[in-house]
């Protein structure tokens, strides 16, 4: 751990945390967090103590305040040229200070001088931080204030046992969400939860004291749905800064065109083990997401490229999608990877291509202009997509070819399996995208707006506004664009925007946004202008506590004087730390390979429904079916996928990435019983039509089935009615399909659900047919029925 209170000349020293507390604030995805220490010298000599800052690398330390004895630092924003005269003027001047934002604008922290023996230092620092909403979930992390053992790095010459230095920590985070959540997880440590309000949450460790000598990690999953929420804080009758999250569900076209895939595969030697497996995994399901008319290529990359099918372009059906399932399957990790190679195989010079290229890699490569100058000139009508499968992927490099590919780029995050996150990229990519979206104002009078996400508009992933209102808060906010599908809109009216004068971060986040936006078009400013831009940037800075290019971020100490006692201000200066307190050997920030490697350790994954749902995924037949082979009757196959759909479905989270497939299924669904004359008639049949019927009234409920094929499906349910009306016409007796279609019946009822999927086996006994299959294929019966009563638990 490289961060904390630490000796400047000894690493290892006493200097560790008595005492913890991290107090954190998140308003819909905009986070500040505040840590308080308190540390002790237990050594026996003075120390000379520096204090790097335990932040993220995204994070801005907006204030910083530290205590010793009667010594106060306190830090600031301060305009360059002023810092540099105080630094030269004052005591506290060192030989080549470094000034915050000479080649960076964050500060890595503050020296703080000579610390007695014994002597105690409280430290107060707080940050701000613009969290990333990924799919349906938000992550929110603290990095670790301990070293591993909970106790800091103690000398021998200290006097304390280790028992009298044991780290006390607290953390409460409260939070005012934007979107309705489902589930708050730490994959990092236990925490206990409690839901004041819907949409309010406070998060704590459970238990008052625990160390946190590791990186805290929170996972707030939300509903997959349409919705539009804000935040105003207010300062008085001068307005305030409007913060909303909006989340539009986009209607699908009736129909896409063929499209043209090239899959390429990283299978280097830093793909090795459990990261391959994952890959392979992905990569068998991404294909399940094509259609009938659709082609695809794959190629592997290491050393050298290895193509499926001798490169050829093959249409998507079952005889293809079993070859490229056993071929990706014998794939083995090989030497050092050459993206530069299969970018040329994907895009060979002059190509007049249209194909989505879906690149994943675990981005450990070094940067080259050359290679990015390449994808730029022959990118053409292509699109380059990448996907990091690496938490230590070289981030910058991934997004520079993603950005010539005309793509998109994102990376394996902490916590995510890496199936999930591909999986949800790729149907990101292949899913509706909205044009000619733009943001109306009705009777809200809204300046400096600062939009993210409106480029690009995708199917239920957010659009975050920050803007400044001078008056009071009226009339509404309407987002509204084209799809392929037809026009959506989506409307937040003032009188839902909470306002509130707790969230001042917001003010600092719109306040970071537009300083970006001037420093952005400084260069491009008229001379006559120029100066009232840099006034500008300066006077938000200093208002703000945020470091530009014309101001840094000092810290003064001010210390009595010993004659008179008055105070003496001294500068400090920043320090760089040179060294480590404490390394595991893989740095910080990667839990995301701990938790792999702890959940998979040479062990199967456990059949949470997460895990139930990707195995049947990745296992779907190409033309929608689930089923374990060739020789089942058609009621066995049609059983099994509607038992499938009705796992997938009778819980709407998790589920959106599936879409397509499950678009697939009830497709065949409906063409299945109708072709193979599948008629209320027989009685053999009952249980199979309530069962796709349920599945299929699952679908329409959970938002599957697209809107332009509601009509056929509903349509479908009442011939189904009609057969059965006109069977016991001709029968007498009682119909259980009419008892249902007829009745009062919650279809998303547990007890419905339970009594229509009629699974007579035991979880226990399911596992072990799951367990004694040949192969995963084999398994999706049983898979299915699992996935129902795993379900029905929630």
């Amino acid at each position: 751990m490289n961060k904390g209170l630490l000796d400047r000349d000894n690493p290892v020293s006493g200097l560790h945390p008595e005492d913890t507390e991290v107090t954190g604030r998140v308003c819909g995805a905009i986070a500040q967090i505040d840590i308080r220490q308190v540390y002790k010298n237990n050594s026996n000599n003075a120390i000379d103590a520096a204090y790097i800052f335990p932040v993220p690398d995204s994070a801005l330390v907006t204030d910083f305040h530290a205590s010793m004895g009667k010594a106060e630092v306190n830090g600031f924003v301060m305009e360059r040229e002023e810092a540099r005269q105080a630094y030269g003027k004052t005591a506290g001047a060192t030989e080549g200070t470094l000034l915050p934002g000479e080649g960076r604008q964050d500060i890595p922290g503050v020296a703080l001088g000579m610390i007695p023996p014994g002597e105690r230092v409280c430290i107060h620092i707080s940050y701000i931080q613009q969290l990333e909403y990924y799919g349906n979930q938000l992550r929110i992390s603290v990095p670790a204030l301990t070293a591993p053992d909970g106790y800091g790095i103690l000398p021998e010459e200290c006097s304390q046992s280790r028992e009298e230095n044991f780290s006390k920590t607290r953390l409460v985070i409260w939070m005012a969400l934007h979107r309705r959540a489902v589930s708050f997880q730490s994959p990092s440590h236990a925490i206990k939860v409690d839901r004041p309000e819907e949409y309010k949450a406070v998060i704590s460790l459970q238990g008052e004291y625990t160390g946190l000598d590791r990186d805290f990690v929170l996972l707030c999953t939300f509903r997959e749905e349409e919705s539009s929420r804000g935040t105003a804080y207010c300062t008085g009758s001068n307005g305030g800064t409007l913060y909303m999250t909006l989340v539009p569900w986009l209607p699908d076209a009736e129909g896409a065109g063929a499209r043209d895939y090239i899959f390429l595969l990283d299978t280097s030697d830093t793909m090795t083990g459990q990261r391959l497996a994952m890959a392979k995994a992905a990569f068998n399901t991404m294909l399940r997401n094509l259609s009938e008319i659709d082609t695809f290529r794959i190629a592997a990359f290491g050393s050298d490229v290895h193509t499926f099918a001798g490169g050829s372009s093959l249409p998507y059906a079952q005889a293809s999608l079993d070859r490229a399932s056993r071929w990706i399957s014998a794939l083995t990790p090989e030497g050092r990877a050459d993206m530069f190679k299969a970018l040329r195989y994907a895009l060979p010079p002059g190509n007049n291509g249209k194909s989505i290229i879906m690149l994943l890699t675990a981005g450990r490569i070094e940067d080259s202009d050359d290679l990015v100058n390449y994808v730029k000139h022959n990118i053409g009508k292509n699109r380059v997509h990448v996907f990091g499968a690496d938490t230590r992927a070289n981030l910058c490099m991934l997004k520079r070819i993603a950005d010539v590919g005309r793509g998109s780029c994102q990376v394996l995050r902490q916590g995510e399996s890496m199936e999930d996150g591909a999986i949800r990229m790729f149907c990101g990519i292949t899913g509706t995208v909205a044009e000619r979206v733009g943001l109306d104002w009705t009777g809200i009078e809204a300046e400096d707006v600062f939009v993210s996400g409106l480029i690009n508009v995708r199917h239920l992933e957010p659009i975050t506004v920050l803007a400044r209102f001078p008056g009071p808060l009226e009339g509404k906010a309407l987002l509204r664009g084209n799809t392929d599908g037809g026009i959506f809109h989506l409307a937040l009216d003032a009188s839902d925007i909470e306002q509130d004068n707790r969230w001042g971060f917001i003010e600092k986040i719109w306040a970071k946004k537009k300083i970006e936006h001037l420093e952005g078009v400084l260069a491009y400013t008229a001379p006559e202008k120029y100066e009232r831009v840099r006034e500008e940037i300066i006077r938000l800075s200093k208002n703000h506590n945020i470091p530009t290019a014309f101001t840094c971020f000092v810290a003064v100490k001010v210390v009595p004087d010993r004659l008179t006692g008055l105070p003496v201000p001294r500068m400090l200066p920043v320090f760089q730390p040179a060294g480590e307190v404490y390394n595991d050997g893989e740095g910080q920030g990667n839990k995301a390979d701990d938790i792999e490697r702890q959940s998979t350790g040479g062990k199967a994954e456990p059949l949470t429904r997460s895990e139930i749902l990707r195995m049947l995924a990745r296992n779907q037949q190409a033309n929608g079916a689930f089923y374990a082979g060739t020789a089942d009757s058609l009621l066995a196959k049609l059983n099994t996928t509607a038992l499938a759909l009705i796992a997938f479905t009778a819980v709407r989270e998790g589920t959106n990435i599936y879409r397509r497939q499950l678009e697939k299924s009830v497709k065949y669904l409906i063409e299945r019983v109708t072709n193979g004359r599948i008629t209320p008639e027989r009685r053999e049949n009952t249980q199979t039509l309530l069962r796709t019927i349920l599945a299929l009234k699952l679908c329409l409920e959970s938002g599957v089935i697209k809107q332009t094929e509601e009509e056929w499906v509903l349509r479908w349910i009442d011939d189904i009615r009609e057969g059965a009306e006109a069977s016991l016409a001709l029968t007498g007796g009682q119909s259980e399909l009419l008892d249902f279609l007829d009745g009062d019946i919650q279809w998303q009822c547990r007890h419905t659900i339970k009594g229509i999927a009629a699974i007579n086996d035991s979880p226990s006994i399911l596992k072990k047919r799951i367990a004694l299959s040949a192969c995963e294929g084999d398994a999706v019966p049983a898979l299915a029925r699992l996935g129902v009563l795993e379900a029905l638990k929630r």
